[in-house]
């Protein structure tokens, strides 16, 4: 059954003459057997266009529609909520205001999700609508490469990132049957495939006092890659999750071991 604001804009639609009822009818009978959104779905087959879907609903909703790419958002803003929190439910924090926190989504958020931000961070939560593609990349201006990572992990988005396969199943596929096991494979994944296309031939991941240094050689020269203290959260399932694709010994912690592992990329081997 489709959610209220998809009928909303359902009918919005029919209303503006930007799709007609034959073909929101078709789409309909898409969404109600998934777990898709009716302008999931729209857009995904270029009926109509984001910007389009987003404009409808604000007018309708009474909600503001904001272009990001010029926004400009206070650090103290981005310092108060937590990249997990941000990436978890798909959205880029704006403003904090008395006790009310502005964020920017790409879909009107039920009564019951807003409830859980608002759980979450103490604030009471008011929506503007924006592109999805624009809140990731807001995420990644403001958080940092590891709000890119964790979002490709928490949102329906994940099928865009590169896939990377291991030699060596057999191991791999037992931690893959561990209970929340899977973001863990995937954001290791995300890391790999973030260096291969910055044409990276080192990846360091270097624990410090606070927190965690996330490095790349590129032309021979070490960079410091732009990452969240968040990252710190993930450290020791990063390590072993690594130890386990190298078939290394995963309880030593004190010295040094060698080990190699094979990937493959856009079908290519590294």
């Amino acid at each position: 059954m489709i959610n209220k604001y998809d009928k909303i804009l359902y009918e919005a639609l029919i209303e503006s003459g930007l799709a007609s009822k034959e073909v929101l009818d078709s789409v309909v009978t898409e969404v109600e057997f998934s777990e898709l959104t009716l302008n999931n779905v729209l857009i995904k087959k270029q009926i109509v266009v984001e910007r389009d879907i987003l404009e409808i609903l604000a007018k309708k909703l009474k909600l503001k529609y904001t272009d990001l790419r010029t926004a400009s958002i206070d650090k103290s803003v981005i310092s108060k909520i937590p990249i997990k929190v941000a990436s978890y439910y798909s959205f880029l924090p704006l403003a904090i205001k008395a006790n009310i926190l502005t964020i920017a989504v790409s879909y009107p958020l039920d009564i019951k999700t807003k409830d859980e931000i608002r759980m979450q961070l103490g604030y009471n939560i008011e929506i503007v609508l924006c592109r999805q593609y624009d809140i990731l990349e807001g995420l990644r201006k403001y958080y940092g490469s590891t709000a890119a990572i964790l979002d490709k992990i928490t949102s329906e988005g994940v099928e865009a990132v590169p896939e990377v396969t291991h030699k060596g199943r057999g191991k791999i596929e037992d931690i893959e049957k561990v209970a929340g096991a899977a973001s863990v494979i995937k954001l290791v994944n995300q890391i790999i495939s973030d260096a291969y296309k910055k044409r990276a031939t080192d990846i360091h991941i270097e624990q410090y006092r606070g927190g965690v240094a996330l490095r790349y050689r590129i032309d021979g020269v070490l960079l410091d890659v732009k990452a969240s203290d968040e990252l710190v959260s993930f450290l020791s399932a990063i390590i072993s999750r690594i130890k386990v694709m190298c078939r290394l010994n995963i309880v030593e912690r004190r010295l040094p071991q060698d080990g190699r592992t094979s990937v493959r990329i856009q079908d290519k081997v590294l």
